[in-house]
């Protein structure tokens, strides 16, 4: 538990690195296009206090943003935990239900191989019955040709 905590936390770190960074590129580049630098800006103070404000805006969402991912690593790792659960259950059931199929398949080979015998055994005697009517059919032929 505490390998996944720490790798959520690793995560969660890279994330509000790359976003922090993101957030103050694109707040730099703001700046730098709603207020260029001018020989002499109007109101200094006036325009500290505005781009404060949309920062103070921007973490807010930041914040909120921050706060439902994660919501959604907490749900992630309650569903996986359920569902980790869910296939320790199932386990025995598979591995049963594995071994009787297996069980079927083995006597329905063993009929199968008490039935090629019969079969074998049927066709040989039939073999002979055909063979000795054969013959008896060629002597009688034979009896009556000379007769």
């Amino acid at each position: 538990m505490t390998r996944t905590k720490s790798l959520w936390e690793t995560l969660l770190n890279i994330l509000f690195s790359i976003l922090f960074g993101a957030f103050g590129f694109f707040i730099g580049t703001r700046l730098y296009d709603l207020y260029p630098i001018k020989s002499a800006p109007p109101n200094i103070f006036t325009v500290q206090i505005n781009t404060l404000e949309n920062v103070s805006k921007n973490l807010t969402i930041l914040q909120k943003f921050i706060a439902e991912q994660k919501a959604q690593l907490i749900e992630s790792e309650k569903t996986l935990t359920r569902l980790k659960n869910e296939e320790e259950k199932l386990k025995p059931v598979i591995e049963a239900d594995r071994k009787t199929v297996e069980a079927i398949l083995k006597m329905q080979s063993e009929i199968i191989d008490k039935n090629i015998w019969i079969e074998r055994s049927v066709a040989f005697i039939l073999g002979v019955l055909s063979s000795l009517f054969a013959t008896f059919i060629l002597s009688f032929l034979k009896n009556k040709i000379r007769s």
